[in-house]
């Protein structure tokens, strides 16, 4: 099916990253020590936030440590 330019046929979307999110862990400076998993957003992925809480080092603040 020949399409216009600029027009794309109609039908199920492909899926593509909509969005990249990179954490990295730094110095106080502001180099990277390390870069940790990327994580991909796909449109009309379904994703589980609980997951990605968990993603995050442990708080190593005084009020929590040994937790």
């Amino acid at each position: 099916m020949a399409t216009s330019a600029g027009h794309t046929p109609s039908g199920p979307r492909s899926r593509q990253s909509l969005m990249t999110l990179r954490v990295y862990t730094t110095t106080r400076d502001g180099v990277v020590t390390q870069e940790r998993a990327q994580i991909h957003v796909v449109a009309g992925d379904r994703f589980d936030l609980y997951g990605l809480t968990q993603a995050w080092p442990p708080c190593a603040c005084p009020r929590h440590k040994g937790r």
